[in-house]
């Protein structure tokens, strides 16, 4: 069966699909494919299918595989940095997360932009912030400037899996730069969390 990405079953508002999107784009960098099965009253079935395990399968070589993934070869890049990741869709949020703690990273999580808030109000701000734009309560664009304001020096990364994100509630968020695009793999995220904790202030705008 073919996917369509962007498959919710949220009511009409209140979801996008974007964490089927997101799961989608990751399984297929791995080499995998996803196959959805939905019926009205029946429910609906995901299943991902994933290449075997070839290193495991058959007896090793005399030259080891070379790999270019930090986390593989436990290198641990982000070992010392606490990530609070920021996204409403529970399969983003622990996918995004087990990905930081592959690398390393101490990860802290919250679904929406006033949750984020209050969890750095009361436990301390960490040391980057890896926030969705489009949430409810409180979305991503807020979230930033508040950020800005209280914590002019904590870092912040916005993933979004629209393009040039069209809205966060009424707010026009044209002028903030996408450093994540959803789905985005293991390399980019370390490059661009990376690059981020090197500077100062918090997000880029165009």
């Amino acid at each position: 069966m073919t996917l369509m990405p962007f498959f919710t079953t949220k009511p009409i508002g209140e979801g996008t699909g974007l964490g089927l999107s997101a799961v989608q784009g990751i399984v297929a960098q791995h080499g995998g494919y996803v196959c959805i099965d939905s019926a009205p009253g029946h429910g609906t079935t995901i299943t991902t299918i994933w290449p075997a395990d070839a290193d495991h399968a058959v007896a090793p070589t005399a030259t080891p595989r070379a790999t270019t993934s930090p986390a593989d070869l436990g290198s641990a890049p982000l070992r010392g940095v606490t990530v609070l990741v920021v996204d409403d869709e529970d399969v983003v949020r622990m996918v995004v997360a087990r990905m930081l703690e592959r690398a390393g990273a101490t990860v802290q999580m919250a679904v929406n932009g006033a949750q984020a808030l209050e969890h750095i109000t009361t436990h301390g701000a960490p040391s980057l912030v890896l926030t969705d734009v489009v949430m409810p309560v409180m979305g991503g664009l807020e979230l930033v400037q508040r950020i800005g304001a209280q914590w002019p020096d904590l870092p912040v990364l916005v993933m979004s899996g629209y393009p040039a994100a069209p809205t966060d509630t009424a707010a026009d968020i044209s002028h903030i730069v996408i450093d994540l695009p959803k789905p985005f793999g293991m390399n980019l995220m370390l490059q661009r969390v990376s690059a981020k904790m090197g500077t100062r202030g918090g997000i880029a705008t165009r």
